[in-house]
């Protein structure tokens, strides 16, 4: 397959309902989308339309599993979990409310490393070939976001990656084509060949 069509489209999940109750969750099970976060699922597949999408990838989470799914039905596809897409693991602060927290405390209180979730994100991106759609988490796009462009996780604390927006890498060589995108990227149609 021709690298100038190995690209990944990272897609942040629909609002959930802890997202709604402001609580951190690695939870798998439990959260749903709300019917608001549907819509946005519902809507991103709609701006996605125009690319030839080969597989749609997703976090085992609930709430991004669902967000795949509405996506992969536009197109006849299957969805494909993937743990490493998965979101950071809460450690101590699972099922409590949502607070930033700095690198120190990630250790304090036992939360995944950054850099361990730069290397599950990076691993994910660099298997992909094709065009793919993959669902996952804020925090895991933003973690492979930043060490693409060479910072660390304080650097690309206000790095917006709302609800269902577009943020996609080419992945030979590994470079950002868009972050946290309501719309289709001229970057993205141009790269793929359908501008």
């Amino acid at each position: 397959m021709n690298s100038r069509q190995n690209m990944v489209i990272f897609i942040r999940h629909g609002e959930s309902e802890s997202n709604v109750a402001g609580v951190l969750t690695h939870d798998v099970t439990g959260y749903p989308l709300t019917t608001k976060g549907i819509g946005q699922a519902q809507k991103v597949s709609k701006v996605l339309m125009d690319l030839a999408i080969d597989q749609v990838y997703c976090s085992p989470l609930l709430r991004t599993t669902r967000t795949a799914e509405i996506i992969a039905q536009d197109r006849g596809l299957a969805v494909n979990s993937d743990a490493r897409l998965r979101e950071s693991g809460m450690g101590k602060l699972n099922k409590t409310r949502a607070r930033t927290v700095t690198d120190a405390e990630r250790k304090e209180f036992e939360m995944e490393p950054w850099e361990d979730i730069v290397s599950r994100m990076k691993q994910f991106a660099e298997s992909c070939t094709g065009i793919s759609v993959a669902v996952s988490h804020a925090l895991p796009i933003r973690a492979l976001v930043s060490d693409t462009l060479g910072m660390d996780d304080a650097s690309t604390h206000g790095v917006n990656i709302g609800f269902c927006s577009i943020t996609a890498f080419a992945t030979v060589p590994m470079r950002v084509l868009s972050i946290g995108s309501r719309s289709l990227p001229q970057a993205v149609i141009g790269f793929a060949g359908t501008g």
